[in-house]
């Protein structure tokens, strides 16, 4: 970090944590990495943490209930962790699945009340879900902004130029209340320097 000057954030773990488990061991495994790498933040100071909500993989929707109930009581033990440290946490918007809550913006509202934390927009899952607009209000505590496109059937994470949705002017829109980052999710390296001129480009 010194070497370079470059400014990080993190985005959290997904691959085997699951803040929304309904088995109690599991949320609480999941939930301590999650308060662990809050310290790992701090430490480096990092201030944004990207976190996805709880997941219903293998369960479906019969207990996507238990699951948010599950994810709010994760969420309020992160926002009493991150009390003082000056780290902002952003809780992401999710495509909709069989697996996923927190897809709807009124859910994922929900599921923050009465916390400090914050939203991740991503513009791919909000694509899928036929959310964008919905996230483009400048009342929302936006802290964060994920930029990556699709053709709406799947989470595709194409070029920011390609795909159904016109990142361009959201971009445009979101320059009008919004001063945080805007984070490139690709593919690969080659896509990801295409998307970044591209970027640059809307950001003159």
């Amino acid at each position: 970090m010194d070497s370079y000057g470059i400014k990080f954030q993190v985005h959290a773990p997904i691959a085997d944590l699951n803040i929304g488990s309904p088995a109690t061991r599991s949320r609480k495994f999941s939930l301590d990495e999650i308060l662990g790498l809050i310290d790992i933040c701090e430490r480096l100071s990092i201030k944004t943490l990207t976190i996805h909500p709880g997941v219903a993989i293998a369960y479906g929707d019969e207990v996507k209930e238990r699951v948010r109930n599950a994810t709010k009581e994760s969420l309020k033990a992160i926002d009493r962790k991150i009390k003082g440290t000056g780290l902002e946490v952003a809780l992401e918007n999710m495509p909709p699945a069989s697996w996923s809550i927190g897809y709807d913006l009124k859910e994922l509202l929900s599921m923050i009340d009465g916390t400090s934390i914050g939203i991740c927009f991503d513009t791919g899952h909000a694509n899928i879900a036929g959310s964008v607009d919905d996230f483009l209000r400048e009342n929302l505590r936006l802290v964060n902004v994920h930029l990556h496109n699709n053709d709406r059937s799947f989470d595709q994470h194409m070029p920011l130029d390609a795909g159904s949705l016109d990142i361009e002017s959201i971009v445009g829109t979101l320059r009008k209340f919004y001063s945080g980052n805007f984070i490139i999710e690709s593919r690969d390296l080659d896509e990801g320097i295409h998307s970044k001129k591209c970027l640059e480009k809307w950001l003159e």
